[in-house]
């Protein structure tokens, strides 16, 4: 399989509790993407309600996570 020379390199490490606040900033972005195409009443979870249940489910039920960053 070929690479891309030009293509970041990331960094993966297990997900922390201290990466929530991220996470959750992370799902508003990406959830405020959905008004380009969802029914104009959806209303996607605040980040708060976001984060409190990430902070529920953290390392609880099978969860886990991954993060991952470019080198800069």
């Amino acid at each position: 399989m070929a690479t891309d020379p030009d293509a970041p390199t990331f960094l993966l490490r297990p997900g922390e509790r201290s990466d929530l606040g991220m996470m959750a900033d992370n799902l508003e972005q990406g959830f405020g993407s959905y008004r380009t195409w969802a029914d104009a009443s959806w209303e996607p979870p605040t980040r708060m309600e976001m984060l409190v249940g990430m902070m529920q489910r953290f390392t609880k039920d099978g969860s886990w996570s991954v993060v991952a960053f470019t080198e800069d």
